[in-house]
């Protein structure tokens, strides 16, 4: 008999807007979305979703994947990102 997943081991993910790390090189900014994981540093890049000329077009493709994917309210996955964030930050000393 299979035993069924438990949820609490699963590492929560959500889509953000990160800055297109070749932006520099075209000398404009634009946008890609990565996958931050929960209370884990960074993000990983998807650059199969595409880069978009807009903060705002990026934002709104992020919210629609997570919300589609991963049942994410824009909250939810606004706290996975910001959790990813402070982890980033966060210093062993």
């Amino acid at each position: 008999m299979t035993e069924p997943i438990n949820d609490t081991t699963r590492v929560r993910t959500a889509f953000a807007v990160i800055i297109n790390p070749d932006a520099k090189r075209f000398r404009q900014d634009s946008f890609m979305l990565g996958l931050a994981e929960e209370n884990r540093p960074g993000y990983y890049p998807e650059p199969q979703y595409g880069v978009f000329a807009t903060y705002e077009a990026a934002s709104a493709k992020a919210q629609e994947l997570n919300g589609l994917l991963f049942k994410l309210s824009p909250e939810d996955a606004a706290m996975i990102v910001a959790s990813s964030m402070f982890h980033g930050k966060r210093r062993t000393s």
